[in-house]
Formats: structure tokens, C-alpha cells, sequence
């Protein structure tokens, strides 16, 4: 019995606490974004080649002006897009007409080297890259952007004594 008076005296003022809650009907509208883009990031090194931007900690340097191909096939159906590394080694792959693609569907592949002394797959080797999801970005015509990694590409010299010194 004192269970049952306890319910109902909570009751009344469980109701006034609910009532007093804000509601804004708009809060529980969804809406799904009709201009959304994704993007695929990364980086490109040359293992033991002191070039510029070299990092000792890593004992690698960027390789600019490697061409990183983002590969996606479903069925009988393949796309491919492509994007430059810049002086730093870092690409990134920007496209609006992949979007039916999903992840686990696509790879990224750097194409040898552009540098002749350094063209040696090191990591992630020929299978390439799988994606992984980063965030979601909001650019500034206010579209959604998915972005994802593919993470850094090694490569290293055939012989290291062809490394330019210094």
C-alpha cells in the first residue's frame, strides 16, 4: 500500500517535470543531407631517403607529385579518381560521384614513386590502402563531407646508395 501512495504522489510531479521540458517539434525532424561529397586523405614517403622535409623520427621524407588512385568496385561496376601529392607528400582525393560506393568497397593505390631512386613499395604494399573514417566535415557552401584516411604509403630506394646525400 505505501508503494501505491508513493506512485501516486511522484505521478503529479513527474508530469509538471515532463510539461516544464522545452519542446521544439523541429528537434525531432531528421533530415538527410542531398549535397554530400567524400574525401580520402594521405600521405606519401620515401623510407631512408634524406630529402627535403625529412623527418628524423620517422627517418623519411614527403615524396611530392605522387598520383594516389582511390579504386571502388561493386558488381561489374568500377570508378576510379585520382589526386596529386602536394610538396609535402599529403593527397587528397575529393569526389561527389562515388557516394553510392561504400567503404570496405574501395581501395587506395599510389602508383610508383615518381622519384626514380626511391620507387619501392615498402607499405602498404600492392594491395593497397583500406579506408578508414575520419569525421564528417561541414564545408562552407554548407555541404557534408565524409572524410576518410587511407593513411601513409612508404616507399623505399632499390639500393640505398642511391639516395641523394645531403
Amino acid at each position: 500500500m505505501s508503494s501505491f501512495r508513493c506512485l501516486v504522489v511522484s505521478l503529479p510531479i513527474l508530469v509538471l517535470f515532463l510539461g516544464s521540458l522545452p519542446f521544439n517539434a523541429n528537434a525531432i525532424t531528421f533530415r538527410h543531407p542531398t549535397n554530400f561529397s567524400v574525401g580520402i586523405e594521405g600521405i606519401v614517403f620515401c623510407k631512408s631517403c634524406k630529402l627535403q622535409g625529412y623527418d628524423k623520427s620517422m627517418d623519411a621524407s614527403p615524396v611530392p607529385g605522387a598520383t594516389a588512385s582511390l579504386l571502388c568496385i561493386v558488381g561489374n561496376r568500377g570508378a576510379t579518381v585520382k589526386a596529386t601529392a602536394d610538396s609535402n607528400g599529403y593527397f587528397l582525393i575529393q569526389t561527389s560521384t562515388l557516394t553510392s560506393f561504400t567503404a570496405g568497397k574501395c581501395r587506395v593505390f599510389v602508383k610508383p614513386s615518381p622519384l626514380r631512386y626511391c620507387n619501392v613499395a615498402v607499405y602498404p604494399g600492392r594491395g593497397g590502402a583500406a579506408l578508414k573514417f575520419e569525421r564528417v566535415l561541414k564545408l562552407p557552401n554548407n555541404e557534408l563531407q565524409v572524410l576518410y584516411t587511407a593513411g601513409a604509403f612508404v616507399f623505399g630506394p632499390r639500393n640505398v646508395t642511391l639516395c641523394p646525400q645531403m
